[in-house]
């Protein structure tokens, strides 16, 4: 069997190592295709090295940050590079500029598609990631859905591909990296929380940064911000200053990220990774959005939504209503995967 994988982001990184091993173990013959959407060093090498990732058979340079300009120039670039070739299955993961890409490059050349994480909804089609999320679930063969809720969606939209109930990959990954996590360097001991910010309706509008900047600045504890390039930019853009408790740190490796979670007071993210990393770890989480994707750890008190509210009266009811979520994986989601992609060669 060949297979092509499709990665591009951080998130698709840790999704993509618990399932490298079996398709050795299976003896797959995989072409891994980096699209370079995250090109920062610290945001893409890093992980290939601190995952023990074998390193992309092709890698893609794409330069711009403009997510239309982006999926022109992954299109172009994968037919460049694999365009005519025979593959039994396309691989892509989650909700990025290169899932989509991938995805599209599948059904025009005739291959077979699989999408990882699939069904997952915020029902926010003002989110680029929920547009990809729909058009790449509308398009996939196989659809491998991280828990009911998912499955529940992808009948409801009438999808025409296979659904089947796989678990949750990325809780796989966090298993199994978690006790590799990595101090980084420079850090003090004091109790900090943990916070990300990179969302396009977050932080590409200024009057909604200086809200949330603000916001974090009332809160009386320090405040860890791996600051993405996004964000940087556009602190720039609007001579926007980080408040006095807010202490910006470069984009961190994923080993490190398992550390300032694992050691956090809680987290506050607008990340949909990060927002269920902080519930393996059973940490208090305030999702800086009004919706999310993963409403189940919501309702059950693992984690809770700014929505409208003070970031600094959210905060208070994060901590007070936080609820730990006991998860237990009882079979690997990405083994049953690899034995559903084997039943059948569609390329």
């Amino acid at each position: 069997m060949r297979i092509l994988s499709i990665l591009g982001a951080r998130p698709q990184f840790i999704k993509h190592a618990s399932l490298q091993k079996h398709f050795v173990e299976f003896g797959i013959d995989e072409v891994l295709l980096h699209t370079g959407q995250h090109f920062d060093d610290n945001m893409s090498k890093v992980f290939f090295s601190s995952l023990s990732l074998k390193p992309p058979t092709l890698q893609l340079e794409i330069q711009s940050t403009n997510s239309l300009i982006q999926l022109g120039e992954m299109l172009g670039e994968m037919q460049k590079r694999v365009g005519g070739e025979r593959f039994d299955w396309v691989i892509v993961y989650g909700d990025t500029t290169s899932t989509l890409a991938g995805s599209l490059f599948a059904k025009e050349n005739s291959l077979a598609l699989a999408h990882i994480e699939a069904g997952v909804r915020s029902f926010d089609m003002n989110m680029p990631e929920e547009r990809n999320r729909v058009l790449c679930d509308q398009l996939s063969d196989k659809l491998f859905a991280p828990n009911e809720s998912a499955c529940e969606n992808l009948l409801k939209e009438g999808v025409r591909g296979d659904v089947i109930l796989s678990g949750d990959v990325m809780e796989e990954g966090f298993e199994l990296f978690s006790p590799l996590a990595q101090k980084p360097e420079g850090l003090s001991e004091e109790s900090f929380i943990l916070c990300t910010l990179h969302r396009q309706s977050n932080v590409d509008h200024q009057d909604r940064l200086h809200f949330l900047l603000e916001g974090l600045g009332k809160i009386p504890t320090k405040i860890l911000l791996p600051l993405h390039p996004r964000t940087k930019k556009r602190l720039e853009e609007f001579s926007l200053s980080l408040p006095r408790n807010i202490i910006a740190l470069p984009p961190q490796g994923y080993l490190q990220t398992l550390w300032l979670l694992k050691n956090a007071q809680m987290v506050m993210t607008d990340s949909g990774g990060l927002q269920k990393e902080a519930v393996y770890a059973k940490k208090p989480c305030l999702i800086l959005r009004e919706v999310s994707e993963w409403g189940e750890f919501v309702e059950c008190g693992a984690s809770y939504l700014l929505g409208n509210m003070e970031l600094n009266e959210a905060y208070s009811k994060t901590l007070l209503n936080f609820l730990p979520l006991d998860l237990n994986l009882k079979e690997k989601p990405t083994l049953k995967i690899v034995k559903e992609l084997l039943k059948e060669k569609k390329g």
